[in-house]
């Protein structure tokens, strides 16, 4: 090539790359779908990965694991997220689990570190709020403070639960049984009168015209002398599933469960059940507050050993409310 040449060449680079740098913002101006479609999937991608690292942080503290968490939350990244921001409804998720399984582990100097840390956050957070002044009652120097705070927070937001269950166990911790057990009793109470209702029963019928169809029905449960709950009702015959819904967001447990046809008991075991949101625990199947807990079984086995049906059928079970690290049974209140 000659001198001429290569200096045309060099001279005309400019002229090319601006050309091109042109038709590429022309192509991309001319598409704002585009555009608004790749800043949807960064933002996308960005919120999935952020939500796989959550999911993960979340099981280490599920195992105890809190120093990672708390390494985590020191990163600069979640330092900079404050009340407002996109992210801080996750990073106050990451806070609730971490100060309570702080709490869990009575490890009340990291307990007052970061819920000091979530109040700098959000000043009216009741629960970080009463984290702070459960924590600061551990403390050598103000723990008639905490107590004090505890009382006052209380007396403001007596629905609260966290701050209901704090107050109790620090009553406890204070050799104040009376104020403590007044308290869980009041509580016990409150969940006792308003889990009775809501309860779901759902049920498939085997015949080609309902053979896809799921039927349901909201009952309110009924109590014996002896301590049970039940739900009774009438159903056909071919009967293929049925699935009781416990109250959305209850925490309690099922046991003695049993299935009542024309007034014949056969007690369950509940390795037959299929659950959702449930644990088993032993003979018992335990709800730990999820929006959608149920179980489901099939009841054709027992149904099989009655020639003659009238169709009347119940479900029976002992209620024993969770509150906290208490266990109450809803007899006591029924």
């Amino acid at each position: 090539m000659s001198r001429y040449s290569a200096k045309v060449l060099a001279n005309s680079l400019p002229a090319v790359g601006a050309s091109l740098c042109l038709l590429v913002l022309s192509a991309v101006f001319s598409q704002p779908n585009w555009i608004d479609d790749f800043g949807d999937y960064l933002v996308k991608h960005h919120s999935r990965v952020l939500k796989s690292k959550n999911e993960e942080i979340l099981q280490h503290l599920k195992s105890g694991q809190t120093e990672n968490v708390m390494t985590f939350l020191d990163e600069p990244f979640w330092k900079n997220v404050l009340k407002g921001d996109r992210n801080y409804p996750a990073k106050r998720l990451l806070l609730s689990n971490l100060c309570s399984q702080l709490h869990k582990d009575k490890d009340y100097h990291n307990l007052r570190r970061w819920a000091s840390e979530w109040q700098r956050l959000d000043e009216r957070d009741i629960e970080a709020i009463a984290y702070w002044y459960y924590a600061l009652h551990h403390s050598s120097d103000r723990h008639e403070e905490g107590l004090r705070g505890l009382i006052r927070e209380y007396n403001r937001f007596p629905k609260h639960e966290r701050l209901h269950l704090l107050l109790i166990a620090a009553y406890r911790e204070n050799g104040n049984s009376q104020a403590a057990e007044a308290l869980l009793t009041k509580r016990t109470k409150e969940i006792a009168g308003s889990i009775s209702s809501g309860w779901e029963l759902f049920w498939k019928i085997g015949s080609k015209q309902d053979e896809h169809k799921l039927h349901s029905r909201v009952y309110s449960i009924s109590s014996d002398a002896d301590g049970m709950h039940y739900i009774s009702f009438r159903l056909p015959s071919n009967l293929l599933r049925l699935r009781l819904d416990p109250p959305s967001y209850s925490s309690l447990e099922l046991s003695a469960i049993q299935f009542e046809i024309d007034g014949i008991v056969y007690s369950i075991l509940t390795n037959d059940f299929h659950l959702n949101q449930m644990l088993r625990r032993h003979n018992s199947i335990v709800s730990t507050g999820k929006e959608d807990p149920y179980f489901e079984f099939d009841p054709r086995s027992y149904l099989q050993n009655h020639e003659t049906f009238s169709g009347d059928m119940a479900l029976r079970f002992r209620v024993t409310l969770s509150i906290g690290d208490d266990r109450v049974p809803l007899s006591r209140f029924r």
